[in-house]
């Protein structure tokens, strides 16, 4: 998971990320200077702006764009902080206008979107940017870093700035996150560098109240009410093999892995089990044992 700061102009802040191998956001509402990084995210500005909401400037981001050429990662499409599908609207205008940039195009989902209304419209060119506001980001975190595993598309997530929220990032499986931490304070970059780093702590934690049946029903109906198809499968799939491993039934659970991985595919048919399917299998659990 590779953390990004918010651009700043204090040399110690920039030498400190520099050196510990962070990206830099730039936003189209402060200072267009990516200091030399080679890791460059990009951000529409909204955010910056969100206590003196006013129409899209849509000639300042269009400059921006320009001044970007093909030196960012990802950019964020323009968006409404917390605004919905409204928002979501926005974003889709802009994603006709901007196909075939070099950068990662995100949308920014907020409250009030669902992973149904997103999925339609991602890919490897178009990826996902997890806005909206604290609580809303927590609670829907791992919907959309499942959605971008099903999707095969890029997964970024805003405003992380503690090490609690970077291992939930690190749960939902995301790609990358930023926040404004490091962007003032260099001393608080090697905690969160170092959980940054910490990928592997990830997969064997859920919240306690699923590992109950009213907690797991619960989690249950979430998955039905707000994913599709084969998204919902592999939720499912997800949540109940996490709970075995907890069991202690965990040798199982990756030969059930290892077997299905590819299955819930977005837009794919369930397979017909081949034997060379089960060849494959079988070489990919005898490569597991062969690392360990």
């Amino acid at each position: 998971m590779t953390p990004f700061f918010s651009r700043t102009g204090t040399k110690r802040n920039l030498d400190a990320a520099r050196a510990a191998g962070w990206g830099i956001l730039v936003s189209a509402a402060g200072v267009w200077r990516d200091e030399g990084f080679p890791l460059i995210g990009a951000d529409n500005g909204q955010w910056a702006e969100r206590d003196n909401p006013g129409p899209f400037k849509a000639e300042r981001f269009e400059r921006f764009v320009d001044w970007l050429g093909d030196r960012a990662q990802w950019l964020v499409l323009p968006d409404i902080v917390c605004g919905g599908l409204e928002s979501l609207d926005l974003s889709l205008g802009w994603l006709d206008r901007l196909r075939g940039h070099s950068a990662v195009l995100l949308i920014a989902v907020q409250n009030g979107m669902t992973p149904a209304m997103i999925a339609p419209f991602l890919g490897p060119r178009v990826g996902l940017f997890v806005g909206g506001d604290t609580a809303w980001k927590e609670e829907t975190m791992t919907h959309w870093g499942q959605l971008a595993a099903d999707a095969g598309c890029y997964c970024h997530v805003g405003r992380v700035n503690t090490i609690r929220r970077i291992r939930l990032a690190a749960i939902a499986g995301v790609h990358s996150i930023d926040g404004t931490s490091v962007t003032r304070f260099a001393s608080t970059l090697p905690p969160l560098d170092f959980a940054a780093r910490q990928p592997d702590m990830a997969p064997a934690w859920r919240p306690a109240n699923e590992r109950t049946p009213e907690g797991f029903a619960r989690r249950c109906r979430e998955i039905v009410a707000t994913m599709p198809g084969h998204a919902a499968h592999r939720a499912l799939d997800l949540l109940t093999n996490d709970i075995l491993r907890d069991l202690g039934f965990g040798a199982g659970i990756e030969i059930f892995e290892a077997a299905v991985r590819d299955w819930h595919r977005r837009g794919q048919p369930y397979p017909i089990p081949t034997e060379p399917h089960w060849i494959d299998c079988e070489r990919a659990l005898a490569g597991m044992e062969r690392r360990r």
